[in-house]
C-alpha cells in the first residue's frame, strides 16, 4: 500500500494532536516560560540576599507585611519580571499572580519543610497569589 505525502502529513498531524491531547507532550507556552523565568529570578534573589533558608524566607514573608527592605527588594525584581512578562512575553497582568504562585510556592514549601512548622503547598500558593495581586 502506497501513502502519498499528503496522507503521511495528515497521519503525523493526527498522531501529534492525539499525543498532545493525552497530555504526554506539553507544547511550550509563554506562561511556562514566564514561570521558569520567575523561578530563576526568585532563586537568584534568595541566594544573593542569603535568605535561602527557613529563617530567611520567614523574614522575607514578615517584611511583606511591614514593607521591609527584603520585600521591597523582591518587589523591584518582581516588577522587572512583570514588565518583561506583559511586554516581551505578551502575557496579561491578570495571569501573573497564578504564574508567581506556580513559580514561588514550591520553593517556599521546600525551604520551609525543613522546620518544625512546615507550610503546605496550598497555603504557600495562596500567600504568594495574595502578595502578587498588584
Amino acid at each position: 500500500m502506497k501513502i502519498t505525502n499528503e496522507q503521511l502529513k495528515q497521519i503525523i498531524k493526527e498522531e501529534l494532536q492525539a499525543v498532545m491531547d493525552e497530555g504526554i507532550y506539553d507544547a511550550p507556552s509563554s506562561d511556562k516560560e514566564a514561570e521558569q523565568n520567575l523561578r530563576e529570578r526568585f532563586l537568584n534573589y534568595l541566594d544573593s540576599n542569603n535568605i535561602n533558608n527557613p529563617d530567611g524566607v520567614r523574614e522575607w514573608m514578615s517584611d511583606s507585611v511591614e514593607g521591609g527592605g527584603l520585600w521591597n527588594d523582591w518587589m523591584t525584581t518582581y516588577n522587572a519580571f512583570k514588565t518583561s512578562a506583559t511586554g516581551t512575553m505578551g502575557l496579561d497582568s491578570s495571569q501573573l499572580p497564578e504564574i508567581a504562585a506556580a513559580a514561588i510556592a514550591p520553593i517556599m514549601q521546600n525551604i520551609l519543610s525543613q522546620t518544625n512548622a512546615p507550610v503546605n503547598f496550598e497555603s504557600a500558593k495562596k500567600w504568594v497569589m495574595q502578595k502578587h495581586q498588584h
